[in-house]
């Protein structure tokens, strides 16, 4: 792996894994096992970095406008990701200009009490690749 410029010195090995968050809803007073597949793993790294497309490409409806940037009068649907097929919805909190969900490390007993109940926030697919002439 490299960064986006050669002043960030040589490339690195990054490992892709498959990872489980939490993620605590304040409107449902529910928690929420969210999955990610094809991460990559940097074992320094504090912060899921996941580009809304791939949350697109998981079925999800992704709208990170912030609510202050809406053209008409703010909705629920402004600054939020959907996950229509369990009907659940999660606003995006900011920080500057950075939108996110605030997680973190699911228990072991949260892993079993939500087994069957994930959700994917990319897909599970073996054969997805960056270079690939449609994206």
């Amino acid at each position: 792996m490299s960064g986006f410029s050669g002043e960030l010195g040589s490339a690195i090995k990054v490992l892709v894994v498959h990872a489980a968050v939490a993620y605590y809803c304040e409107i449902t007073g529910k928690a929420h096992i969210l999955v990610i597949h094809n991460a990559l793993y940097l074992r320094s790294m504090k912060t899921n970095l996941i580009p809304p497309f791939m949350m697109r490409l998981a079925g999800l409806q992704v709208n990170e406008c912030p609510k202050f940037l809406s053209i008409v009068a703010p909705s629920i649907s402004d600054h939020s990701v959907y996950f229509p097929a369990v009907d659940v919805r999660f606003p995006f909190q900011i920080e500057g200009i950075v939108s996110y969900l605030s997680t973190r490390i699911p228990s072991d007993q949260e892993l079993c009490d939500y087994a069957g109940e994930y959700l994917l926030l990319t897909p599970n697919s073996e054969d997805w690749g960056p270079h690939t002439a449609k994206y």
